[in-house]
């Protein structure tokens, strides 16, 4: 009868701590969802989204000099522009990538890339407006106004 009430007591012992540990992962699973819910309802990652499946997103793509690839994603009727690139060589710490719309000769500033890795992705600053082309230059990591070197690559933005 001991070794009964022995057993009994370490299966109702284990059950509990069970069931702590079900409620502790199921919390933590709330949470998680309650987290990426919240990403996907703001910011960048959803701004990009909303470019790629505006129902006019087109797409165009270029190879640069150096072998890297451009690519522009962009949705007048959202009047925003997305940019995918890859094999853009590294460049020093001191040194970005920098991105600018070309409205018929007029470039402005459309943000920048960091120097390292092989793939980016990057949601294009301001509105598309009658920009007929995105550059790509290298500039200081300080930041330019305006281009200060030759582009390493353009891609046209279907009209």
């Amino acid at each position: 009868m001991r070794r009964l009430r022995w057993a009994l007591a370490c299966c109702a012992a284990a059950a509990v701590a069970f069931g702590g540990i079900a409620l502790w992962q199921h919390q933590e699973a709330e949470e998680a969802r309650a987290g990426l819910s919240a990403s996907r309802a703001s910011g960048p990652a959803r701004e990009l989204a909303e470019v790629l499946a505006a129902p006019d997103a087109q797409v165009n793509a270029a190879r640069f000099e150096d072998g890297a690839t451009g690519c522009v994603i962009v949705s007048r009727s959202e009047s925003k522009a997305a940019f995918i690139a890859t094999g853009l060589p590294k460049l020093p710490a001191d040194q970005v990538y920098a991105l600018w719309y070309d409205d018929d000769g007029t470039t402005r500033s459309a943000g920048t890339l960091a120097g390292g890795g092989s793939w980016h992705i990057q949601l294009l600053d301001g509105p598309v407006d009658q920009a007929t082309a995105v550059g790509v230059t290298v500039e200081s990591a300080a930041g330019s106004t305006t281009p200060t070197t030759a582009p390493v690559g353009v891609v046209d933005i279907p009209a």
